[in-house]
Formats: C-alpha cells, sequence, structure tokens
C-alpha cells in the first residue's frame, strides 16, 4: 500500500471519505501512539518522551491499497482522485 499523511491536522477524515465516496478504498494504519489504543487501557508502559510523532501518525496517516490485480488504469484514477483532493490535479 502507499501510506499517506495529510499535513492538515483533522483532514484525514475528510480525504477517506472523499476517497470512499469516488470508489478509492483506504485504511487507516493500526500504529501510531500504540498507547492510546483501547486495549492498552489499565496497563502500565513507559515512554522516554512525549509521543508526538507516533500521535501524528495515529492521527492522520492512512493507507491506499495496491493490489496486484489493479492495472495501470486503476492505479491512474486513484492518484488522480487523492491529487483532486489535495488541489494539485
Amino acid at each position: 500500500g502507499f501510506p499517506i499523511t495529510i499535513k492538515e491536522e483533522g483532514r484525514r477524515r475528510d480525504m477517506q471519505a472523499f476517497l470512499t465516496q469516488e470508489g478509492v478504498d483506504s485504511r487507516t494504519l493500526f500504529s501510531g501512539n500504540l498507547t492510546r489504543h483501547p486495549f492498552m487501557q489499565g496497563r502500565d508502559w513507559l515512554a522516554h518522551a512525549e509521543l508526538r510523532n507516533t500521535d501524528r501518525i495515529m492521527n492522520d496517516t492512512f493507507w491506499v491499497g495496491c493490489h496486484p490485480e489493479l492495472d495501470e488504469e486503476q492505479l491512474a484514477y486513484s492518484a488522480a482522485k487523492i491529487g483532486e483532493f489535495l488541489g494539485v490535479f
């Protein structure tokens, strides 16, 4: 897949909703700040510093798939829709 991190905080959901509406599938990234995931509630953990970068990944990053059966036209369509949302195409 292709990971995408949105520069503007809070826009990931908007972009994912747009892509879904346009027929481009995506998934959030199960990663980022694992200390904030529900399975960590009530568990003890130690971090050596603030986890700002992992929070950023958790909140602003997602994946767009690249299945081997996607042809060039389909990949170009996905790229065009990403560009359309970002205002670059």
